[in-house]
């Protein structure tokens, strides 16, 4: 059996520049292989995680008691994500297309896009009515979960999908490619609306602010966020190796990253710099996903060590201020 383990983690100041955070943790269980996705609940109250292991677990954070919502596919899961009421919860496996669940009762309620091939992610429109999956073939279908129809689907990257992200008006769809970097969706028409390229080219991450003006783009050792107004580009070398997620704070003035080296970094974004505040590191291995509460408060994370852990972030603007001792971080505009 399955068990997941969520780390508490507490926050210490250390005395180096874009200080590193670590301390005591509380261990409940672990996974059996590494977690690939881990998502929120709209009420902040409930955690969920996919791992590898063929296992979906979703947590009480409350009462620290867990229920299992899905014990077995053949080739594990790769992503989950909440509906924005909560009321349902979406997996994407690795074999066995996307499955729809009862965050509850752990009911199956459909199972969609069942010869998709391999999912790499799946995300819910702003209004919860659909569904977007990527995956290793390259496409991205629109599921409409009401009917369990499959509306649209996008052609334009050459290789793996790795990550989704939809705009906050939920009328454009960002996608982020292994091999041909990011592409900004109409989901009016399904066309192309623009191709946004970084330095790396290999994207693995994406994440819009909440009002939709800003995107930012974790890559191969590097970071870019995009004003889609402008079209202004700002992009800085990570040290994390592959960047596998990126989180904005609620305020939209910060943004947290996590890779394969192994830390969460959380940087300031002002329109003049880019500075490193602080790092968090407690994982075995490389970080896989993680996922910001939806008061900005904690974060999740899961990893190669099979791992969840939950921090509790020092983002009280007295305690930012006094974490901001790091440099500012060399940036390319473009």
């Amino acid at each position: 059996m399955a068990i997941l383990a969520i780390l508490v983690v507490g926050v210490s100041l250390s005395s180096q520049a874009g200080s590193e955070e670590e301390s005591n943790r509380d261990e409940l269980g672990v996974h059996e292989s590494p977690v690939e996705g881990v998502a929120y609940a709209p009420d902040g109250r409930t955690v969920a995680s996919a791992s590898r292991d063929g296992a979906v677990m979703i947590w009480d954070l409350a009462s620290r008691r867990s229920r299992r919502v899905v014990t077995r596919t053949v080739a594990g899961f790769s992503s989950v994500a909440f509906s924005p009421d909560g009321s349902r919860l979406v997996v994407g496996g690795l074999a066995d297309g996307v499955k729809v669940l009862d965050p509850v009762t752990g009911e199956t309620l459909a199972t969609l896009a069942k010869s998709f091939g391999a999912v790499r992610d799946v995300t819910f429109s702003p209004d919860g009515a659909s569904v977007a999956v990527g995956g290793d073939n390259g496409l991205i279908q629109i599921w409409n979960l009401d009917s369990g129809q499959l509306t649209r689907t996008l052609r334009g990257h050459v290789g793996l999908v790795a990550n989704l992200a939809f705009a906050p008006d939920g009328r454009s769809l960002a996608s982020a490619g292994i091999e041909d970097g990011a592409i900004l969706w109409d989901l009016d028409t399904g066309r192309i609306r623009q191709r946004l390229q970084v330095d790396s080219g290999a994207l693995s991450s994406l994440a819009f602010t909440r009002d939709g003006r800003t995107l930012a783009m974790g890559g191969m050792g590097c970071i870019t966020v995009y004003e889609l107004a402008t079209g202004r580009s700002r992009t800085w070398t990570s040290p994390q190796g592959r960047v596998t997620s990126v989180r904005f704070l609620p305020d939209g003035l910060g943004l947290a990253s996590s890779g394969l080296e192994g830390s969460i970094a959380f940087w300031s974004i002002s329109p003049t710099e880019i500075l490193p505040r602080f790092t968090l590191r407690g994982h075995k291995g490389g970080v896989k996903a993680m996922a910001m509460s939806p008061d900005g408060m904690t974060l999740i994370s899961g990893g190669n060590d099979d791992t969840v852990k939950m921090w509790a972030l020092p983002l009280a603007p007295d305690r930012l201020e006094a974490l901001s001792s790091g440099d500012p971080v060399k940036i390319k505009t473009g």
